[in-house]
Formats: C-alpha cells, sequence, structure tokens
C-alpha cells in the first residue's frame, strides 16, 4: 500500500510540476514581456495583463495571486473544469505538517473547511472527515476554485481551450493559437 501511495504521488507530483513548468514558461514570458494578450473573434476583443493556461491547481493560484495584484488574467482550460486533479478526484491531501502551508493553498483549505461547517455543521461526520480542509469531495474542490476565481476582478476563465501554437515576436511570446473545442473554431491569443 506505501509503495502504491508513493507511486501516485510521485506520478501526481511530476504530473504537476511539468504543467507548472508549461504554465511558468508561458506567464513569465507574457507577464515579464509585459505583453498584452487579447482574444480575437468577428464578436469581441479581450485584453489581458496575463494568460494562464490551465486551469490546475497552480494555474488557479497563479491566476488569482496576479488579479489580486491588480492584474488583468486570462484563464485558458482545455477541459471541462476547474481544479485539475484535485477536483477530478484526487482528494487526499498528503501534507506533513498542516501549520507549514502558507498563503493560497491555506486559504483553499480554510475555505474547505468551511464549507463542511456551514454545510453539515462542527458536530456532522463529514465535518470531521474533511480534515482541517485537507479531505474534500471532487465538486466541493471545483466550487472553492471557482469561487477564488470569481471573486478576483479581471479574471477571465475560458472552457474548452486547446492551445495548438505560439507565436513569437521581437519581445518574446506574441500570441497563442487556440482551438475552442465547443465552437470548433481557431482563434489568437
Amino acid at each position: 500500500m506505501n509503495s502504491l501511495r508513493n507511486h501516485v504521488t510521485n506520478a501526481h507530483l511530476s504530473s504537476l510540476f511539468s504543467t507548472w513548468r508549461r504554465i511558468a514558461r508561458i506567464v513569465a514570458v507574457l507577464a515579464g514581456g509585459g505583453i498584452l494578450a487579447a482574444w480575437v473573434s468577428a464578436q469581441e476583443t479581450l485584453r489581458s495583463d496575463m494568460v494562464v493556461y490551465g486551469a490546475t491547481p497552480g494555474g488557479v493560484m497563479a491566476a488569482t495571486a496576479a488579479a489580486r495584484a491588480g492584474q488583468s488574467v486570462l484563464v485558458l482550460e482545455p477541459g471541462n473544469h476547474v481544479g485539475g486533479v484535485v477536483s477530478g478526484g484526487l482528494v487526499e491531501t498528503d501534507i506533513g505538517d498542516r501549520r507549514t502551508v502558507g498563503g493560497l493553498a491555506a486559504e483553499f483549505f480554510q475555505r474547505v473547511k468551511e464549507h463542511y461547517r456551514r454545510t453539515y455543521g462542527e458536530d456532522s461526520k463529514q465535518f470531521a472527515r474533511c480534515r482541517d480542509g485537507l479531505m474534500y469531495e471532487p465538486h466541493v474542490a471545483e466550487r472553492v476554485m471557482d469561487q477564488m476565481l470569481a471573486e478576483c476582478r479581471g479574471v477571465t476563465v475560458m472552457k474548452g481551450q486547446r492551445m495548438t501554437g505560439v507565436q513569437r515576436d521581437s519581445r518574446g511570446i506574441g500570441a497563442l493559437e487556440i482551438e475552442d473545442l465547443r465552437a470548433k473554431v481557431r482563434r489568437r491569443v
């Protein structure tokens, strides 16, 4: 059982780090270069200070932090849900000492805990099972992350958007090519 847990944890971490590296490269170039992203279509143009590709836990937290710092953020998610693995079923948080968790992660866990307290009460088995916010149902994780993004001014989340290419200019990344998986159209951001 322990080796299975280590395997799942290592595979999960490897996936998260790989996703985070892709996000970090895009965010660093877009935000660091001061590039404005534009959603180009016949109906509208959206501009943002930063583009986050993937509404994974890292993507949600990056978008939240940037928005709270006054930046406008466009979150492009290829799937239909916010939260990545934590809203997709990996719901047992594996940390040693809860006191070592801070920042937006601590806020996420506190909001999860508060959800169970409000919904079921402090004396309920559901509240006890949430283990201070470290255990949760996938839909609760998604709801909390959706709320965190919705509370931020300047965050636009677009689901069903797959990145198909990157166009560089003299300053770095000039545009992202994306495919809207719902409308079956290609756009540039």
